[in-house]
């Protein structure tokens, strides 16, 4: 069945005085604040009639600002992941270290957000038992889940198959991702191949530590980490793998080892395969990953 959610729209009015000096620079002050009205309203909608023109906040506590550069003064409020954007228009940065901006319009004023810290409404997706049914889900750099999506079938992964120096970490897979993914590493190494995990679900909060990491490092338009609501770890079918001979990091060169040979030889026996491959990364909008693994149940296809 269909699951229906229910994010907040948070509506706030704020009268800015301004003024400008000789060299109509903006002052440094904070800004005065006559009047700001917190009214959250609750608000069902549909998932098939999406308003593209409409974002959410998927970060916590993204800043505002006058206009559209992190130098511009920001008014003093932050947005919580969820709220509702009404998006005017779209404003492209050509920098790559530099966000994008998003022109919204508040009680008449104008404000903008970082792009970076926005996504799109949670996509339709197929429910069975209050889960998305495996293989059937929709998420990627354009799509995304329910932020407060939470798989509630999900099972701690026993230590063994956690690799060296991340035995603390407590990962979890649903439980037919996990049954299948352990039954591929017991192959692995029986064949004498060392294949081991590395990270497996992320909750939208958590992958906000990633991406907002990986956007310090790379700058905001960085390709190698998803938007929180965006990432397939929030599935719970999805694991990042490494292997001995590269120290158990993520790396491209993982796809130099025998373990990664060994999974293109036989990870579709468990209905498993690389999300983003040489072939399809640039299409899909992020990074070549060779360590990431889907699980996609009664809907593999082997492509």
């Amino acid at each position: 069945m269909f699951k229906w959610t229910s994010t907040f729209i948070l509506i706030f009015l704020i009268s800015v005085s301004c003024s400008k000096n000789n060299n109509n620079q903006e002052k440094k002050q904070s800004i005065p604040e006559k009047k700001v009205l917190n009214d959250i309203i609750k608000t069902n909608y549909s998932p098939k009639k999406i308003d593209l023109n409409v974002l959410q906040v998927v970060c916590s506590n993204i800043p505002v600002y006058l206009k559209p550069t992190v130098y511009s003064r920001k008014i003093n409020m932050k947005l919580p992941r969820g709220t509702q954007i009404n998006m005017n228009k779209m404003i492209w940065i050509p920098n790559l270290r530099s966000f994008d901006f998003v022109e919204t319009i508040f009680n008449n004023h104008k404000y903008y957000l970082p792009y970076q810290y926005l996504g799109p409404l949670p996509t339709e997706q197929n429910y069975e038992n209050n889960n998305i049914i495996i293989g059937k889900e929709i998420v990627d750099n354009k799509q995304a889940l329910p932020l407060d999506y939470k798989p509630d079938d999900l099972e701690l992964i026993p230590v063994k198959y956690r690799a060296q120096g991340y035995q603390w970490r407590k990962m979890y897979l649903r439980k037919e991702a996990l049954n299948a993914f352990r039954r591929m590493l017991d192959h692995a190494y029986k064949d004498g191949v060392d294949i081991k995990l590395i990270s497996t679900f992320r909750s939208s909060s958590f992958q906000e530590i990633p991406y907002k990491q990986t956007m310090a490092v790379v700058g905001p338009k960085q390709k190698s980490s998803a938007k929180p609501g965006q990432s397939e770890h929030q599935l719970g079918t999805t694991a990042d793998v490494s292997t001995r001979a590269i120290g158990y990091t993520l790396s491209q060169s993982f796809a130099r080892t025998k373990a990664y040979f060994w999974i293109l030889k036989n990870a579709y026996k468990y209905k498993i395969k690389i999300s983003y491959t040489k072939d399809n990364y640039h299409l899909k909008g992020y990074i070549w990953e060779p360590w990431h693994l889907r699980y996609w149940g009664n809907y593999f296809t082997k492509d």
